[in-house]
């Protein structure tokens, strides 16, 4: 695994005079962007430059690159979307909550316990271009794809799918379904993770994580399944989505596109 830092700097920022100084290539423009590898022999000097700054603020984000090799040994992967396209409708107002979900354990303030009741709705047929698996935006625990390519390469693995319906009309649409993951498995591995707890519901949820291999799932058989803690920062709260080794060799012969991959910790075999 190898470890990049992502910097990013208004034009007129100082940030961008030390990295100017020391050398550094990044992309310039109103916004610029640096990358550069913790193992960059001057990484440690321009990390102690920048302590003075609010790299949160910055947008200082943890990218992990990782080696065939490493996603080939890994039994589980978390998949994760390149793309958002579309939102849940009715999108000017919150009523696709109430119309998608039940809401009796949901937590306003944190985001968590809302339970998917209803087909979500779009407002169109997914413009999919080279793409054959989206996430909508808001959503970040459930996957769409092609009709046919859920009949192709994910109901082979006891994958389901819901339908997806048009907001106005109600009629189902037959160029996109949702996965239907029926599966929550408890992580491992996030005693170094930052924990985020409603001070209304008292429920917890981890920060997103970024950076590092994911952590290890328990042993199952599903192909496919969420976690069973949450992620997520202010009102938003997701389950974490992986698949097996098998589903991703699967994705990658299928040249699935749409999505990306993170290896998993593999699980302590009993």
């Amino acid at each position: 695994m190898k470890i990049i830092h992502r910097i990013t700097f208004r034009y007129d920022s100082k940030i961008k005079t030390i990295i100017t100084e020391l050398g550094i290539p990044f992309k310039d423009g109103f916004i610029c962007v640096c990358k550069i590898a913790e193992n960059h022999p001057k990484w440690p000097e321009l990390s102690e430059l920048l302590k003075p700054f609010d790299l949160v603020q910055c947008g200082h984000t943890l990218i992990a690159e990782f080696s065939k090799k490493e996603f080939n040994a890994a039994k589980y992967l978390k998949i994760t979307p390149n793309w958002h396209h579309g939102y849940p409708e009715p999108s000017d107002t919150n009523e696709y909550r109430e119309l998608t979900y039940n809401l009796d354990e949901y937590c306003p303030k944190c985001g968590i316990g809302k339970r998917q009741k209803a087909p979500f709705r779009f407002k169109k047929s997914p413009v999919w271009g080279q793409k054959n698996i989206l996430q909508l935006n808001w959503i970040f625990d459930e996957y769409f794809v092609k009709s046919e390519i859920w009949q192709e390469d994910f109901e082979p693995f006891g994958i389901g799918c819901r339908p997806v319906v048009l907001d106005k009309s109600g009629r189902e649409l037959d160029s996109v379904v949702q996965l239907e993951l029926t599966e929550q498995v408890e992580l491992h591995d996030l005693d170094d993770a930052r924990v985020e707890t409603c001070d209304v519901c008292g429920r917890s949820k981890y920060l997103p994580l970024t950076g590092r291999f994911m952590p290890a799932p328990a042993a199952t058989n599903a192909a496919m399944f969420r976690s069973n803690q949450y992620f997520g920062s202010g009102a938003s709260a997701w389950r974490m989505v992986i698949i097996s080794q098998e589903l991703y060799a699967k994705a990658q012969s299928a040249n699935l596109k749409g999505v990306s991959y993170v290896p998993c910790i593999n699980p302590i075999s009993p």
